[in-house]
């Protein structure tokens, strides 16, 4: 490791270990300070300077010709061996204090990390050991290994040999031409024809201010704050003593006013807040896919580089809000078995934060999952859609009704619950579907959620199990619940879709178990 990790770790310590400095400053003030004081000092410097260098001589790696070893551990020693072949993701951190000294931290995880723990972790190496890593993982590759050695979470190669579903582009004829493609140039050629998405060289896309703007300002991460100021309000305001709020009323026409301006400062704040974070994150954002490897950049502060292969992509995931949906915004996202985002969720890669305009054929390009235009959807009937409200409303009036009660006049705040409960029912029973497309052996489904419009594009042999759901209730409707699981992150993935048309649901659960005999138990769901 370079030894600028120690000057770095003793930072990481400092900030993990604040508390014990805090208390330790209290104790002068004590009686008996100076022996409290001496015993903390002695805490302190053994926590944050003596444990760093202790991990910093005992950590070491090395990179082989098949493998990364990593040696850590203090009193337990650690060995850790990983073939190149079942690497899922490495990703590279550099933060602002980094780049100066061309440094990097290295984030590498399999499929097999144990919870949120990545199987190794390099905190500051060198730039160049990260290209030392892939050309190595390249050379790997080269090498190729016999069918029994590929890693169980490959994917394999699908039954028609004209178009590999995940594989690279085949190149152009045409070597001379140095033109890398767009996004928007292979959506093009895709609307003008019906062949694969084929280019040559790399797919390239790189995020635009108006769009990272729209991406933020639509954000529904200002809702949970709106709602609590809304709810907890009226009881901060009766707290406030009536001599203040009469002086303030002295200095302005109204006490009102004053709360009001107060109540939509808050708002501008929290909006300013989610809108910088999510800037700040997404800054430059920027996806290239060479051959197999599709590779993420973004960042403002602190840059966050990850790079995965093709295959390893259990699902893709095409997601709006009703926000972003008014203003046809989606955000495209990789489902892996590994924890290498942040943002939307620490188990999806996000491949593009906003696709504006020919959003399917993008998702082609990138993953090569779907036929580049949207599937023909199996909807439930109008009718279902008012289950989905009835459900929600029901559910809402379970911490509705005791609030009312009990914390009256703050409680009656809580009407707001069954009204966005209704609503958020309607929106999740208008956005429903499946769909399958048995020439690719790919399953599409849709489903609406907290208010956000969620498409699932899975894979047959990534889909880990379907179960089938349908009360005594739903059989004599001819309706049943559909649930496919998908692996995400050390998890698992489910997506619902409910009250769907019973042909439409086996037919699912037939498509799923015609290749192989997996027991799919149905339960019975009751329904008032």
């Amino acid at each position: 490791m370079h030894p600028l990790t120690l000057l770095f770790n003793w930072g990481r310590s400092l900030r993990d270990n604040w508390v014990l400095l805090l208390l330790m400053l209290l104790q002068t003030n004590w009686i008996m300070a100076r022996w409290w004081a001496l015993l903390l000092a002695g805490l302190y410097i053994a926590g944050v300077v003596l444990l760093p260098v202790v991990r910093y001589v005992t950590f070491t790696y090395a990179l082989e010709d098949d493998m990364i070893v990593v040696h850590s551990g203090i009193f337990e020693r650690k060995h850790t061996h990983i073939p190149y072949a079942r690497i899922q993701t490495i990703q590279q951190k550099q933060a602002w204090y980094m780049r100066p000294f061309h440094l990097m931290a290295l984030i590498i995880e399999t499929a097999g990390h144990q919870e949120d723990e990545p199987e190794a972790e390099l905190n500051a190496v060198p730039v160049a050991v990260y290209d030392e890593l892939t050309a190595k993982q390249q050379a790997s590759r080269q090498r190729g290994s016999s069918p029994a050695e590929e890693p169980a979470d490959q994917v394999s190669a699908p039954a028609d040999p004209a178009e590999p579903k995940h594989s690279a582009p085949p190149a152009a004829p045409d070597e001379g031409s140095a033109t890398t493609p767009t996004l928007d140039s292979i959506a093009a050629m895709l609307a003008a024809s019906d062949r694969p998405a084929t280019v040559s060289g790399e797919a390239h896309y790189k995020i635009n201010g108006r769009d990272l703007n729209l991406y933020a300002l639509t954000s529904l991460s200002l809702f949970p704050f709106l709602i609590a100021i809304v709810l907890g309000y009226p009881k901060i305001a009766a707290e406030i003593p009536a001599r203040f709020t009469a002086q303030v009323s002295r200095g302005v026409a109204s006490a009102l006013l004053i709360l009001a301006g107060v109540l939509i400062g808050l708002l501008v704040l929290l909006a300013l807040i989610t809108y910088l974070r999510l800037l700040t994150r997404f800054y430059g954002f920027t996806i290239t896919r060479t051959g197999d490897d599709i590779t993420t950049q973004r960042g403002l502060l602190s840059r966050n580089t990850v790079t995965t292969k093709v295959q390893r992509i259990q699902a893709v995931r095409l997601s709006q809000s009703i926000l972003r949906r008014l203003f046809h915004l989606t955000t495209i996202q990789a489902l892996l078995a590994s924890r290498a985002a942040e943002d939307e969720s620490d188990d999806e890669l996000v491949l593009l934060p906003v696709s504006r305009t020919a959003t399917w054929q993008q998702v082609k390009a990138l993953t090569g999952y779907g036929t580049g235009a949207a599937p023909e959807w199996q909807r439930p009937p109008r009718r279902t859609q008012w289950y989905q409200l009835r459900n929600a409303f029901l559910l809402s009036l379970v911490p509705t009704i005791p609030l009312m009660i009990w914390l009256r006049p703050w409680g009656y705040g809580a009407l707001l619950l069954p009204l966005a409960a209704i609503w958020q029912g309607w929106y999740a029973g208008a956005h429903r579907g499946v769909s399958i497309d048995r020439q690719r052996d790919e399953l599409y489904a849709l489903h609406g959620r907290w208010f956000t419009q969620a498409t699932l594009i899975a894979d047959h042999q990534q889909i880990q199990s379907v179960a089938l759901h349908q009360s005594i209730w739903m059989r004599s409707r001819h309706l049943a619940h559909l649930e496919i699981n998908v692996r995400r992150g050390n998890s698992n993935d489910e997506f619902a879709i409910r009250y769907l048309p019973e042909d439409a649901a086996v037919n699912v659960y037939q498509w799923f178990t015609e290749e192989q005999r997996i027991h799919v138990v149905t339960t019975p769901v009751p329904e008032p």
